[in-house]
Parts: structure tokens; sequence; C-alpha cells
């Protein structure tokens, strides 16, 4: 049935030259179903709509493991290619905020979590003993670290990558990334015979467009912002 649905698709977005497809090299279509066979036409369709994509080039090594540092895969960016990476090399890097633009910003946000008058007034005192006694010898390690072992990359990236994402055992989305959100899918009809036919295609456009988004990225055929 879900199957039907990505068909059902890709011939709906056909007729109305919508630009998101997905790819006929996809698992998602050459997957087993016990369904009915889907009409012969859709397929060529599919083939004739991922033309315009790159082919997935040959993966440089057998398996790739990452530990957290953009610099240890960095080659992929050169092996991959396209519009994707092709600014790569002349991306700003991640500045250090002051010290004072730093704790401005730190106190709003964590005042309203004091649960009486007294804490919050303990957390400015801390504040402001901080940014007098230790704040300036951990500023300085900073920017060693900046114009140093990381001139090449993002001072946080390593520290952001491991302790942000590896090292986290609990899920990511709520936990790191808070917040998501499924936009209103346009090429779905606005009534269907049941509502189990349309919580099918709503399934079937989000597996359909985050198959071709993945195969953007990695033929490197997604434009760059």
């Amino acid at each position: 049935m879900l199957r039907q649905g990505i068909y059902r698709l890709a011939i709906n977005n056909t007729r109305h030259k919508n630009k998101t497809v997905l790819p006929a090299s996809s698992s998602i279509l050459s997957s087993s179903s016990t369904s009915a066979q889907p009409p012969t036409s859709p397929p060529s369709i599919l083939r004739t709509m991922s033309t315009n994509i790159p082919p997935l080039k040959p993966w440089p090594k057998p398996m790739l493991e990452s530990r957290g540092d953009y610099r240890a895969e960095s080659h992929l960016e050169t092996h991959i290619g396209g519009p994707l990476y092709s600014q790569q090399s002349s991306l700003p890097k991640l500045p250090i905020p002051s010290i004072s633009d730093t704790l401005s910003r730190f106190l709003p946000t964590a005042l309203p979590l004091a649960k009486s008058v007294e804490e919050a007034e303990t957390l400015k005192e801390a504040v402001k003993r901080f940014e007098a006694e230790g704040a300036g010898e951990l500023q300085k390690r900073l920017a060693e670290r900046k114009e140093g072992e990381m001139k090449e990359s993002s001072w946080l990236q390593f520290w952001w990558n491991t302790l942000g994402y590896l090292q986290v055992r609990d899920p990511v989305v709520v936990n790191v990334s808070y917040f998501f959100h499924f936009s209103d899918d346009g090429t779905l009809p606005e009534h269907t015979s049941s509502s189990s036919t349309h919580g099918t295609l709503r399934a079937a456009t989000l597996l359909y467009n985050t198959a071709h988004f993945r195969r953007l990225v990695t033929t490197g055929a997604l434009p760059h912002e």
C-alpha cells in the first residue's frame, strides 16, 4: 500500500511539474511488497525525472567511522564535490564571543530557572565573580585553541560533536536538537476516500522526499546556502 502511494505521488508530481522527486535507484522502490503490482508506466517516469541528479560516486573506503572531528572527514567534501561543497573552503571561521557578550546572553537564559529571589541573586553574584576572576584566562585559552590547534576548522566543532551528540546516550531529538517541524504537504489531495488512505500518502511523501534530499546531499547536487 505504501509502495502504491509512492507511485501515485510520482505521477502527481509529474503532472504538476513538481521538482521534488525520488531517484529510480532508491531502495524504497526496490523493496518487496505483497500488494498488487502497480502500473508499468511510473518506473519510466521516475527514471526520466531523476536524470538531473548525478550518480553516486564509489565510496573511497569500505567503511568510514566518524569520531567527531570534521578535519578527519574533509576529504569527503572534495570527493563528493558539486555545488554543495563548492564554497566550503571560503566559509568564515566561527568567532569567539567576548566575555561581556557571553554573560549578557547567559543571564537572561538562566535567571528564569531560579526557584527563588535568593537563588537569582546568588547567580548574579557568581557571574560577576566569574567575570572578574576566571573568565579572562578561559577566554585566552579559547583564543589560543582557535588560532592554534583548530586553526583550519572550528574551535567548537569537536567539543560539540562529541559532548553534544556522540557521547550522549539520550535521544537527540528533544534533548539536543529540540525542534523540528513537518510542514503541510501541498501535493496531497485535500480529500481522500478514507483517513487510512491519506495517512498512507502522507507516509509515502515523507519517504519520497527524504530519499530525494539524501540523494542531493550524497551527490553534492544540493545548492549551498
